[in-house]
């Protein structure tokens, strides 16, 4: 869909008179978009137009081929490195031995005036995106999932994240917005990876849970959090994490 409407507001585009508003509608209201993609191009000439999808987030565009490898690059101020994201690398980088699923691997490429974060594509379904009925249908399934991932991430102390711990005593690893980045087999509904690190931090694990539904009104309405964290307590206490 992203591919499509930025596609048809680039040949639009085209139709604008003056060069500076053609030029602003491109930078502003596309964030670049065609000359982000041509550069990946001049760079990777075997990358297959045809097989190419956009995804937009809060803060970035990810330009997908083939479903092996993704390009991110940020809307705004793409010719630099990013904090979050240099600081999201060294997070994933230290993480990715104690998550129970796949997680990102980035890795920081200047190519021509911008700065793209290389990732290698993890297949799977957003799980906001699928229908309440069958997540509340999984709950159980899918609560014990996450309460082992959360875990898996919670306890894990690796030393080259020592730069980025608070001073709280009592905390561990959390990724706070797990919310709209959980991958999903929807078939199965076994969950393959958990997308955008960029808001860990060393807290209190019960925001681990309210990050599950923070921001979407249908996770909410799915009681995924609380559910979370009365399955994380429950095998907390039965010792029953699958460690």
């Amino acid at each position: 869909m992203w591919k499509l409407l930025f596609d048809t507001g680039y040949i639009f585009s085209c139709l604008i008179p003056c060069k500076t508003w053609r030029q602003h509608f491109r930078d502003v209201t596309l964030f670049g978009y065609g000359d982000k993609l041509m550069t990946l191009y001049a760079k990777f000439p075997e990358l297959k137009k045809q097989h190419m999808q956009l995804c937009k987030g809060g803060g970035s565009l990810a330009f997908i081929f083939d479903n092996k490898i993704v390009y991110k690059i940020r809307k705004h101020n793409a010719n630099t490195i990013h904090p979050r994201i240099s600081a999201e690398k060294k997070i994933t980088d230290a993480l990715r031995p104690f998550c129970k699923v796949k997680i990102p691997q980035i890795e920081i490429l200047t190519i021509g005036k911008y700065v793209f974060y290389k990732q290698i594509f993890i297949p799977g379904k957003l799980l906001v995106k699928m229908p309440l009925r069958r997540i509340t249908k999984y709950m159980d399934d899918l609560t014990t999932q996450l309460a082992n991932i959360i875990h898996s991430v919670y306890i894990a102390d690796p030393q080259e994240l020592l730069e980025f711990k608070s001073t709280k005593k009592n905390g561990g690893w959390v990724n706070t917005d797990m919310c709209s980045n959980i991958l999903i087999n929807p078939k199965t509904m076994q969950i393959t990876g958990i997308i955008d690190w960029e808001w860990v931090s060393w807290t209190d694990i019960t925001v681990a849970f309210y990050g599950l539904y923070k921001v979407s009104h249908k996770m909410t309405k799915s009681g995924i959090g609380p559910a979370t964290q009365k399955k994380y307590i429950q095998m907390s206490e039965q010792n029953a994490f699958n460690i």
